[in-house]
């Protein structure tokens, strides 16, 4: 037998098939199976390892490279894969699981070279499937599988940039086309691609460039309906033909295009495509000099409005109602900006203010670029409270942001120049709209104005949404949430907050969510952070979340939301020197996760009086983990109850006489009851306790889940004296996967002191320890494999 040349593609002989890697093919007798491409890589992975197992962390990272995905997403590609080549999972005889080792291919595996006749000889005669059989009622189903996905509950996100055909895209996400036929509706919808540069690289800002400055003059035009820039850039895929690329956008129209350049001389090729019949409406080459590049983006876009029957009334006017400046340099770094604003982090928001910064040296008169340098700057310091700002902002609750006040009142002045310049200026509208603390009909105001002058304002339109929700107008919410998506379809951040609206639907729901946000942008900060939470408090899977975080944390390692994310997990894996690592590189400790480390090492005072801080309830109150108990075990301490308990009514609205048990404070009814009870309030103490046990059994359980809530019945049950109940629900607690700061409760929490010797709790503390001992032991290794730094506190950095 000839010897492989590892090199070229592979084909393999297995059972009663043959997979070509080279034809991207897996054939049965000389007939095709189809496979969608991520079955078919799966089954190459299973193949170059065979005979042995492969786990799903390893298939993950061949598969599905640069993605975030759940281990269910790998059991259902294996399924996929077996009912498309009619296996039985119960009999395998091409795909075979060990539960929780991963999968193999159980046949002999041949790798034949390529024209070598001894293929034939590799293949077995299989008794064809019967058509019966599990196997093929399981594929028969598959397609119900997907739709019911759907109908399921989790949210759809339309359009993923990171499918290599449209089935692979519907099944990663749950769509399938009857699910976005009814988007087509909107027959002038259109979308702007980036052209191809056919020049050198230093040439690839005109391709980005000149698509851009037609996508804004396209949205000057009454009539038509332009996606976003974030959505139509991100949507180019050589291996995504016009039907898919328009359905994945909700887009009838695409403009496609290239620009070729030499020495002064300019060609742009242009074309406009109807995406659901594949045909060509209209195309142009344009020879010219560089110099004339913005006559030649007003000409296209009055082609294209043209050539869909759109009226243009005064094409004169249409260069200098869109056109934001003159100067190509300056319109790159404005672009750049854009970008970069949009990733929602400390390091881009602060790039972000570099890029427009840029823009606004090279031309003085750029009214877009202030308009978007005040919303950077202010996105810049927002981030670095770790989101507490926008959150304070949109509820309506000032809160603690002195910072942001002197950033804010420091940059009124280019929301000033920016409308002195160009007074249609919608880019100025939003930005003053989504940071403003006026009152609502103010700022209301002002996203009117940004939708009127910016009808493709993809982050405007969503701020606008967000705001509408927030002041209790949920369906006006939905109509203007429903236009971002159809303006801004492959937007993280749309869908992200959409997600977070879904909160009551249930954990499963939620995460699933967060998840399908990831596969739009698997680097998006904001999504990394909570799925990374979820797989946590969800279902105790801290080397994964983990791993998660500090992923999120490469990307924007200045974000204190996520120190102090990281901060709790580590403390919960028992790594205090990598919390303390993790604080040592922190430019505001207070906000990040010190508080935490002081807690964990049971310093009562040092806690206590960090968590008298209003800085300590920064982050959210869903997230301020340990503040209630460190202010009641100071207080017990130092005997002042008086400043704890108006340190959580203050934050929490307890202490109000129509005070209502909800989310946002429930975990801090034990603590708080427990210190009224010290008080002598025992009316108030019981009260408080049995409101909050009811609210966990009546609305906390069956729409949120366990999390927090099972520990929190099993403390207020335990100050009413209820022990046996109390312990059957730490134990319950536990089983639910519930292990968050698990360490407080069972070794550190007076409250359960007395109960450390009971054979019960000593069962639940078992259970507890087995647990996180084999996640540590998970972390180790997914340091060894450099999935997870190694960090010190010498360092505060990698080892």
């Amino acid at each position: 037998m000839p010897v492989a040349s590892w090199d070229s593609p592979k084909i393999f002989c297995f059972a009663d098939l043959e997979l070509d890697e080279g034809q991207q093919r897996v054939l049965r007798d000389g007939v095709e199976v189809p496979l969608p491409k991520l079955s078919f890589d799966l089954l190459l992975a299973l193949l170059e390892s065979a005979p042995n197992y492969v786990s799903n962390r390893q298939l993950m990272a061949q598969v599905w490279p640069g993605l975030v995905i759940a281990d269910k997403t790998v059991s259902q590609r294996v399924k996929l894969l077996r009912d498309a080549l009619g296996d039985d999972r119960e009999e395998p005889r091409y795909v075979a699981g060990l539960r929780g080792r991963g999968y193999r291919v159980p046949a002999q595996v041949n790798r034949i070279e390529p024209g070598s006749d001894e293929r034939h000889a590799s293949i077995e005669e299989v008794p064809r499937p019967n058509p019966n059989s599990t196997a093929r009622r399981r594929s028969r189903s598959s397609t119900t599988w997907i739709t019911s996905i759907a109908v399921a509950g989790a949210l759809i996100v339309l359009g993923s940039i990171l499918a290599d055909r449209s089935d692979d895209m519907a099944e990663r996400i749950g769509v399938t086309e009857s699910d976005t036929q009814g988007r087509y509706s909107l027959v002038t919808t259109i979308a702007v691609l980036p052209f191809r540069n056919l020049s050198d690289n230093e040439d690839d800002y005109i391709a980005l460039g000149v698509p851009e400055m037609i996508l804004d003059e396209l949205a000057a035009i009454k009539g038509l309906t332009i996606i976003a820039r974030n959505s139509s850039f991100r949507a180019l895929d050589d291996k995504r033909n016009a039907a898919e690329t328009g359905r994945v956008l909700g887009a009838m129209y695409l403009v496609e295009g290239s620009v070729q350049r030499a020495g002064k001389n300019l060609r742009i090729s242009v074309q406009l495509v109807d995406s659901q019949a594949g045909t060509q409406i209209w195309a142009r080459r344009f020879d010219r000099e560089i110099d004339d590049i913005f006559a030649v983006q007003d000409e296209i876009a009055a082609s294209v409005a043209s050539a869909l029957g759109a009226q243009v009334a005064d094409p004169e006017n249409l260069a200098a109602l869109s056109r934001p400046t003159t100067n190509i340099e300056a319109y790159l770094a404005f672009l750049r900006g854009r970008v970069e604003i949009g990733r929602w982090t400390v390091v881009d928001a602060d790039a972000a203010v570099a890029s427009f910064q840029t823009a606004i040296e090279l031309d003085p008169n750029f009214a877009a670029a202030y308009a978007s340098l005040y919303d950077a700057r202010l996105m810049a310091e927002d981030r670095r409270s770790g989101g507490a700002t926008a959150r304070a902002l949109l509820s309506g609750n000032p809160g603690d942001r002195n910072a942001f006040n002197l950033a804010r009142a420091g940059s009124q002045t280019l929301i000033d120049k920016a409308l002195a310049l160009d007074p249609k200026s919608g880019a100025a509208y939003f930005a003053r709209a989504i940071w403003a603390d006026d009152a609502s009909a103010t700022r209301e105001a002002d996203f009117r104005r940004g939708l009127d002058f910016d009808p493709s304002n993809g982050r405007g339109i969503e701020a606008y949404a967000e705001f509408l929700d927030r002041a209790g107008r949920g369906d006006e919410a939905d109509t203007m949430l429903k236009r971002a998506m159809e303006i801004d379809p492959l937007s993280p951040r749309i869908y992200f907050w959409q997600a977070m609206r879904h909160l009551s639907d249930g954990p499963a729901v939620i995460e699933a969510a967060m998840l399908k946000v990831l596969e739009i942008d698997p680097d998006y900060v904001p999504a990394l952070q909570r799925y990374a939470k979820y797989r946590w408090i969800f279902h105790g899977e801290l080397a994964e979340a983990i791993q998660l975080v500090e992923r999120a944390l490469a990307i924007d390692p200045d974000n204190p939301w996520l120190m102090h994310t990281a901060t709790a997990m580590y403390l919960d894996i028992g790594d205090v020197e990598a919390a303390k690592a993790i604080q040592s590189g922190a430019e505001r400790p207070e906000i990040t996760g010190s508080f935490l480390i002081q807690f964990y090492q049971g310093d009562v005072a040092g806690a206590g009086l960090e968590a008298l801080q209003d800085s300590a309830f920064a982050v959210e109150l869903y997230e301020n983990w340990g503040v209630y108990e460190a202010l009641r075990d100071w207080a017990k301490a130092t005997g002042d109850y008086r400043s704890a308990i108006k340190q959580i009514e203050n934050h929490t609205g307890l202490g109000e006489r129509s005070a209502r048990i909800t989310l946002r404070n429930f975990r801090a009814v034990p603590a708080l009851a427990e210190m009224q009870m010290a008080e002598g309030n025992d009316a108030v103490s019981q009260e408080l306790l049995r409101n909050c046990i009811d609210w966990i059994d009546d609305i906390h359980l069956p729409e949120f889940g366990n999390v927090y809530a099972l520990r929190v019945k099993a403390n207020a049950l335990l100050l009413l004296g209820d022990t046996d109940r109390a312990l059957d629900t730490l134990g319950e607690s536990f089983a639910a996967e519930d292990y968050l700061q698990w360490w407080y409760t069972l070794y550190d929490d007076p409250l359960w002191a007395s109960l450390h010797d009971d054979e019960h709790f000593k069962k639940i503390t078992a259970h507890v320890q087995s647990h996180i001992e084999q996640q540590s032991a998970m972390l180790a290794e997914l340091r060894q494999s450099g999935l997870v730094p190694h960090r010190s506190v010498r360092s505060g950095d990698q080892k």
